[in-house]
């Protein structure tokens, strides 16, 4: 969502204030008015209204995803007549989302895709609550995983947040807002509750025209290290102590396994990727703080090489999401060799003043 001056935003949300009828908004809620059925509408491109920011409020009641595992869920408008929409002016465009809060969001299947669309800013039409929102019950604990898979073209943003007293009552656990790649991923190991994911803008505008898909997964294996650190770049990455091999699993088909690379001086590092499984094909990559991949080692090989001085992140998967195993570990030793360093103090007794360094 681009930034708009606080002034802008105090004056939407009085307007949406005045505008909304909560408790017509409740009532559907509630479920006293009957949903339609669930289908896709027409796509539109180039969409342009005029009117107020009333526009923007949805006109549709929620409806509860399909039964049929493998049919998609869309959580957005399926008034027929918008088969072949007409837009005019102030009138609202079609595809508004209606889960627009953690209180409607839409309850989702693991492992089961949710198709959906964010809308773009238009004029007259501010997307006020800033994106869509999707919950999963819990009920054990669990590793929880979010994969959003988007367009080249549209960059958004994948938050998990964890019902406190209820649906009102949410706070943030974890978020993804990688600007490299089609994807953005969240995992979090929790316990038995209701847990929400937020899907909003990045540094892109929303569209009515390329959706987006979403899938969470639930694993009742991971690692231990886990309990503690979320795999991802964005908020949290496994400090490890290199003194000893890592024995991390790759727990579901797009787990990823983080840590951090961090040194003070510049030397060689040596990286092995020991996997004795035979189901499962990993690699890793190491990746600079703007997650270009600076160097790939695939498994069972041993490379060594240099990096600037800096600090990295390397990362372990299954490039073919396929080819996993969850009941056997891998390896990662990561040695790293200091280039020679002098050995500096203050002189002798004759020159105290003097800082000397002697080199090896």
């Amino acid at each position: 969502m681009k930034f708009r001056p606080l002034m802008l935003k105090t004056i939407t949300a009085l307007l949406l204030t005045a505008c909304m009828p909560m408790s017509s908004l409740a009532a559907d809620a509630a479920g006293s008015s009957p949903a339609p059925a669930l289908q896709r509408t027409a796509q539109t491109n180039g969409v342009t209204t005029q009117g107020d920011v009333s526009d923007c409020l949805p006109y549709s009641n929620p409806g509860d995803p399909p039964g049929d595992d493998t049919v998609s869920v869309d959580t957005y408008s399926a008034d027929p007549s918008l088969a072949n929409p007409n837009i005019k002016k102030g009138t609202a465009p079609p595809h508004m989302p209606t889960n627009i809060s953690s209180e409607l969001a839409i309850e989702v299947k693991p492992n089961t895709p949710v198709e959906g669309y964010l809308p773009p800013d238009m004029p007259g039409c501010f997307f006020w609550p800033g994106g869509v929102w999707y919950k999963v019950k819990v009920d054990k604990p669990q590793k929880i995983t979010g994969l959003l898979l988007t367009p080249p073209s549209l960059n958004y943003n994948l938050y998990i947040y964890y019902e406190r007293s209820g649906p009102a009552d949410v706070d943030a656990v974890a978020v993804s807002y990688r600007t490299k790649g089609p994807y953005q991923q969240v995992s979090h190991v929790v316990n038995p509750g209701t847990y929400y994911f937020f899907i909003t803008t990045n540094k892109s505008n929303g569209s009515f025209t390329l959706p987006f898909n979403f899938k969470v997964i639930l694993t009742d294996t991971y690692d231990s290290y886990e309990k503690y650190w979320d795999d991802g770049p964005t908020t949290e990455a496994y400090l490890a102590d290199h003194s000893n091999p890592m024995m991390h699993t790759i727990d579901n088909p797009f787990d990823e396994d983080w840590d951090s690379l961090s040194f003070d001086v510049e030397g060689t590092f040596t990286i092995n990727l020991n996997n004795p499984s035979k189901k499962s094909v990993y690699k890793l990559e190491v990746l600079d703080m703007k997650e270009n991949v600076i160097e790939t080692v695939y498994q069972n090989t041993t490379r060594t090489f240099r990096l600037p001085l800096d600090n990295y992140h390397t990362r372990v998967y299954a490039p073919n999401p396929s080819k996993y195993d969850p009941t056997v570990p891998y390896a990662l030793s990561v040695d790293f060799k200091p280039d020679p360093q002098p050995v500096c103090g203050w002189g002798d007794d004759d020159r105290p003043w003097e800082w000397v360094c002697t080199w090896p």
